[in-house]
């Protein structure tokens, strides 16, 4: 069984997951070592040739700088390749920044809802994928509360407002479009956690 959390930059994926690890057992999926990264990659990508080459496409066809292309290779595909691998293999499992994350890790163009569709329908399914939808106020509170911000090392401060306002665009079209898939799925606003509970409840 997968949770997948999805959101943008401070949305409060890990207190999510804090939270689904508290009250019904599900463990975050994390990597421990180098040797496990590899292998649960190998295995990845036996088993969904067609994902991997798809993700290597999209990465490569949205780049910035080497630096930023380094770092969406290792996070948005060798990371997440590794942690769905493992996922699998768990009873309870949550997954906080997924295939799904990489709406916002991967492009760097404000996307149609015919490219996230198609994004949405190639990519692996969880069980049930939690959409975070703070507002921008709350987001930015959030970054000021946990004392960085994303990219910050890898981005000039303009060149991360460029990306973080494309990011937005991008989660509000994800958000008004995934309910035309047939993805399991709950959008919440982070606020009250009964919805949250009732639709984990229910899996």
């Amino acid at each position: 069984m997968i949770i997948e959390l999805t959101g943008l930059p401070a949305s409060g994926k890990t207190t999510i997951a804090k939270e689904l690890r508290n009250h019904f057992d599900y463990e975050p999926t994390k990597i421990t070592s180098r040797g496990e990264l590899i292998w649960r990659n190998m295995v990845f990508i036996t088993k969904y040739p067609l994902v991997s080459i798809r993700t290597l496409f999209y990465i490569f066809s949205n780049p910035v700088n080497p630096t930023i292309l380094y770092y969406k290779f290792m996070n948005a595909f060798i990371q997440k390749n590794a942690r769905y691998e493992k996922a699998k293999k768990m009873y309870r499992a949550v997954i906080d920044e997924g295939f799904f994350q990489n709406i916002y890790a991967i492009f760097e163009k404000t996307l149609s809802e015919k490219e996230i569709l198609a994004y949405c329908l190639a990519m692996p399914k969880p069980d049930l994928l939690i959409i975070l939808t703070p507002s921008k106020k709350e987001l930015g509170e959030r970054e000021v509360q946990r004392g960085y911000i994303a990219r910050e090392n890898l981005l000039a401060p303009e060149e991360i407002r460029e990306w973080k306002d494309v990011a937005y665009k991008n989660h509000e079209l994800f958000t008004s479009v995934i309910g035309k898939t047939s993805i399991p799925h709950i959008i919440h606003d982070t606020g009250h956690l009964e919805d949250l509970y009732r639709h984990v409840k229910e899996l």
